[in-house]
């Protein structure tokens, strides 16, 4: 919990962050200290989720190796994000650019320096005090199994995995990868990875469809490519318009996605409304008329592009059914 987090920050972990200069002064500075521990932790676990190790990135070459390849799968932009987030509490330093804006430096000796070191020492302490948060259940996994293709501690027998299958491959992080990776090495198994690079959605948790876009790169093996190119869950006029927008995505492999012949033609209306509460009227009139026909309303889907868009929808509707509940209990009593 965050709770807690807060407290090994604090408390566990106060022997580390003591020594480094630029982390102590977030810590016990008052205007500081509430937030400090909360950026640290969540830095701490993100660094682990890029794929960051704390024993072989352990000189700053190693370090600045690990950097370039991040380059390379066009991740550094989440790396800034965390330098944003160190910046917040003054652990790395700002300047101005030529927009006006203030960033954080973009020196990688500074922040292997100031923030990278405490870092392996912190995940290391954890580790030995068996602390984790949920990444680390990938992290101390991955660490076990690639420890055990270090020693030569193949699996054999009944305890060896002989094929590893992995759906939704584009939405995983350097981190599911090496842990992917180091399963598949650790049980000499062959692999199958199933996913759609036009469904990369979650690049904003560090995950990238350059893995499933390059396969052979990653796992060091040739691989086989099938492309399923029939729909078979939605209607031909849905297809078609999603494949005009999708074929404007850049990083993908080009596909001639076609319906189902079954799939038929689905109805399409468009409503304009001027503000939201037309919009929820409108949602409103929908849910009911679904109730009234006796139709389920959820066949109703409400979607945006922000979790923000949906949320008043969510307390409008879970008030609703609050007061409906209350009637009925009224009425029994």
């Amino acid at each position: 919990s965050k709770k807690e987090k807060y407290f090994t920050m604090l408390n566990q972990l106060q022997h580390i962050w003591k020594k480094y200069k630029f982390i102590k002064e977030a810590m016990m500075e008052k205007r500081k200290k509430s937030v400090a521990p909360h950026i640290l932790m969540d830095v701490i676990d993100a660094f682990k989720s890029l794929g960051f190790h704390h024993v072989q990135h352990s000189a700053f070459e190693s370090f600045s190796k690990h950097l370039e390849k991040l380059q390379e799968q066009n991740l550094r932009w989440k790396l800034e994000e965390q330098f944003k987030e160190l910046a917040k509490i003054g652990v790395l330093d700002t300047e101005i650019v030529e927009d006006g804006k203030e960033v954080p430096q973009s020196d990688d000796r500074k922040v292997y320096d100031d923030f990278f070191e405490f870092w392996r020492e912190a995940t290391a302490h954890l580790i030995s005090n068996d602390t984790f948060t949920i990444e680390d259940q990938k992290y101390y996994a991955y660490l076990d199994e690639d420890q055990k293709v270090k020693e030569g501690s193949f699996r054999s027998g009944a305890a060896r995995y002989r094929h590893v299958f992995v759906d939704e491959f584009q939405d995983i992080n350097p981190l599911d990868m090496a842990l992917v990776k180091a399963i598949v090495k650790c049980n000499r198994a062959t692999i199958t990875i199933v996913g759609d690079d036009d469904q990369a959605i979650f690049e904003w948790r560090g995950t990238t469809p350059e893995y499933i876009l390059n396969p052979d790169k990653y796992f060091d093996s040739p691989f086989d490519t099938h492309i399923l190119e029939v729909n078979y869950r939605s209607p031909r006029n849905i297809v078609r318009h999603s494949q005009n927008l999708i074929k404007h995505n850049t990083r993908r492999v080009d596909k001639r996605i076609r319906a189902s012949e079954n799939s038929g033609e689905a109805q399409i209306r468009i409503e304009k409304t001027s503000n939201f509460a037309e919009a929820l009227e409108y949602v409103h009139n929908l849910h009911e008329t679904c109730v009234v026909q006796g139709e389920s309303p959820s066949r109703v889907a409400i979607i945006g592009r922000k979790k923000s868009q949906i949320i008043p929808y969510q307390v409008y509707f879970a008030r609703g059914t609050f007061l409906f509940t209350l009637r009925r209990i009224c009425r029994f009593s």
